[in-house]
């Protein structure tokens, strides 16, 4: 207060209302209440179609746990994941490509997962080695495959005795018939 002076009041630029306006809340019309119950419907849609959704993901995220759980004894951790796979993905694309234009079906299916097959024994060795013993075991053909392999390897080593047997004898012979035609004796 310098010198007695009051201080300044500044004035409102609107008149001042005399009386509080009161709205009394509209009832909804009958738009407004379809929209609302749509609005109810659609959004009591989407919860259960999220619950649908949800559910089969739970189902996938099971599935593939299953499955990591199932390979894992098999693969083997020095053999890594990317970029081979990538490779074993691309070498059955390029099957895929290198028989699109052909009519025989069995080609089709056959050569790009004959590639990827490939690929894996490629670019996995030890892994697939591991799905093949893996796999024989559970069929039941490693015991069929030892007994074979052991029955061919037995007719090898016949047959090589047999060879071995018929050149000596076959060497004998002729030996001997030298021998008789000049004379002359080996020593």
């Amino acid at each position: 207060m310098d010198g007695g002076v009051p201080p300044r009041k500044r004035l409102s630029i609107y008149d001042e209302q005399t009386t509080q306006p009161s709205v009394s809340p509209a009832e909804p019309t009958s738009i407004e209440l379809g929209l609302r119950g749509s609005r109810h419907a659609v959004s009591s849609y989407f919860s259960g179609t999220r619950a649908t959704i949800q559910s089969y993901t739970n189902a996938y995220l099971d599935f593939e746990s299953n499955v990591v759980s199932s390979i894992k004894p098999f693969t083997s951790p020095n053999e890594p994941l990317l970029p081979n796979a990538l490779y074993v993905t691309l070498l059955s694309c390029a099957g895929l490509v290198a028989t699109a234009s052909s009519k025989k079906i069995g080609r089709r299916i056959g050569v790009p997962l004959g590639l990827g097959a490939v690929g894996v024994a490629w670019w996995y060795p030890q892994t697939s080695t591991k799905l093949v013993r893996g796999g024989m075991t559970a069929t039941g053909v490693d015991k069929t495959w030892d007994s074979a392999v052991a029955s061919v390897n037995g007719t090898i080593e016949s047959a090589k005795s047999a060879v071995s047997n018929t050149y000596k004898e076959a060497s004998e012979a002729v030996v001997n018939g030298v021998n008789s035609v000049t004379g002359t004796t080996r020593k």
